[in-house]
């Protein structure tokens, strides 16, 4: 790979594209049930605007940093890639995801970003998830990014 920030953006773009459709698609099938599901837009919307995002323009803003964020995260991981051997792509690409949702998780957690102080264990469950299918799309994406240049 010639140049790992360029690809690495792409490689997070991609895996944030499919972090963003099964977020929407399970907090949607999941709102039908009834529960209320804090998303990773919301988290950044404590963090940018001191509440989570109420109006449509809020929730784009923060999901666009959250979007921009986890292509940057991508650049780590190309260079993440870069210090280890290049065989186990979708075991480290899932351990990635893990420590991100852990990381942000304990970040909001001792910083007490206000909106997101208790979130519920549905919430919790459904964001390492996402977490998770991100990195697996990120290894996924990266391999083939790495393939085919």
């Amino acid at each position: 790979m010639k140049d790992r920030v360029y690809y690495g953006f792409l490689a997070g773009l991609g895996a944030s594209a499919v972090r963003f459709v099964y977020g929407w698609i399970i907090t949607f099938i999941l709102d039908s049930f009834g529960y209320n599901i804090t998303r990773w837009h919301d988290f950044a919307g404590s963090i940018l605007y001191g509440f989570k995002p109420i109006l449509w323009y809020e929730t784009a803003f923060a999901e666009l940093s959250v979007i921009g964020f986890e292509a940057t995260l991508g650049i780590g991981f190309a260079y993440f890639i870069k210090h280890t051997t290049s065989s186990h792509y979708y075991f480290k690409g899932w351990l990635y995801g893990t420590v991100v949702w852990f990381s942000a998780f304990a970040v909001t957690t001792l910083f007490k970003a206000p909106g997101v102080e208790v979130i519920s264990a549905i919430s919790t469950i459904i964001n390492m998830s996402a977490a998770m299918l991100y990195g697996l799309a990120l290894a996924f994406t990266s391999k083939r990014i790495v393939s085919t240049h």
